[in-house]
């Protein structure tokens, strides 16, 4: 049986571990929002950087990326580690007209993006033998 003196005694022993425990989750919480928001000088962390454009918005998407847009992958995708950021490259031919998209994207996401016969489906229109690459570099994906 308990008595109240034993009570008074394991109680302030609790609030010790609980509060030992709150603290060093705020330690761990501090720690992780600083290596994400960057260093003591204020820079950000640096991801990888890819052309973004699609030959709908502009047609010198196919030949000449270095004129497009660059975007940072760790602004678009969410919840990642920067290791899985790719940038990705997709081109087809349909007749006399060239496609092409050029973005970030995530590992292995080519596999997603072409159909079982190679082909590319993009809105109404079907490029056959279209071709997807991924690169981990930045600005890889300008070929």
């Amino acid at each position: 049986m308990k008595t109240a003196n034993s009570e008074n005694q394991s109680s302030p022993q609790f609030s010790r571990k609980m509060l030992a425990k709150i603290l060093l989750t705020i330690a761990i919480g501090v720690s992780v929002s600083s290596m994400i928001e960057g260093n003591d000088e204020g820079n950000n962390i640096s991801t990888l950087k890819c052309y973004t454009c699609n030959s709908d918005d502009d047609p010198g998407c196919f030949d000449k990326p270095e004129q497009q847009r660059v975007q940072d992958c760790g602004l678009i995708i969410a919840d990642l580690s920067s290791f899985k950021f790719r940038c990705m490259t997709i081109k087809g031919h349909l007749g006399n007209e060239k496609f092409a998209m050029r973005r970030c994207s995530t590992d292995n996401e080519c596999n997603f993006q072409l159909r079982s016969d190679k082909s590319f489906e993009w809105g109404t229109k079907i490029f056959p033998d279209a071709s997807c690459d991924e690169c981990q570099g930045d600005l890889c994906n300008k070929n």
